[in-house]
């Protein structure tokens, strides 16, 4: 979906969500594929090495990040259970993205006590896109002008509710 131009395209979308018959899916088939995921996940990594059971933590490589997960974060792609910011992080890693793409960790905008806004939520976000594009500079070893991204960083707000930063420096 986002492979193409960067930004998700809702007829490609519907048609992959139908190919794969995830639009006729009624909420205890949804929560009979989550169990049936977590389970191949477990049963992917466990091992010789690993063990056949406590396994509670995946890492994935993305890039030069080790990124981890818990298997139980699956358990919010359940009918009637609110996504948190580690599933949409998780699902954004694991997304097919073009090599300019890059996902920031969730900010939070708001106090999660308070409710008030933060001093300057964004700047860490500002900070990881300056380090982000030295990196492509080092890795590319050409001129700045190619050095491009789109970069995404989920919004924690309120305490309930998420939104999508998006910055994208195709963009005039």
């Amino acid at each position: 979906m986002f492979v193409l131009t960067g930004r998700t395209n809702i007829v490609i979308m519907e048609q992959a969500l139908m190919t794969k018959g995830f639009l006729k899916l009624s909420p205890q088939s949804v929560s009979q594929e989550v169990s049936y995921l977590q389970q191949s996940i477990r049963e992917s990594v466990a091992g010789p090495m690993n063990g056949s059971s406590g396994m509670d933590r995946l890492y994935v490589k993305i890039r030069d990040l080790d990124w981890g997960f818990y298997f139980t974060i699956l358990e919010r792609l359940k009918e009637e259970i609110w996504f948190s910011g580690d599933l949409i992080q998780l699902c954004m890693h694991l997304a097919d993205k073009l090599l300019c793409m890059r996902v920031g960790s969730t900010v939070s905008i708001h106090d999660d006590k308070t409710g008030s806004t933060l001093h300057q939520p964004l700047q860490w976000a500002a900070q990881q896109v300056k380090k982000w594009k030295k990196m492509v500079k080092t890795w590319e070893n050409g001129p700045a002008a190619d050095a491009r991204l789109v970069c995404f960083f989920p919004l924690h707000l309120r305490n309930n509710h998420f939104a999508l930063l998006e910055i994208n420096e195709f963009d005039e």
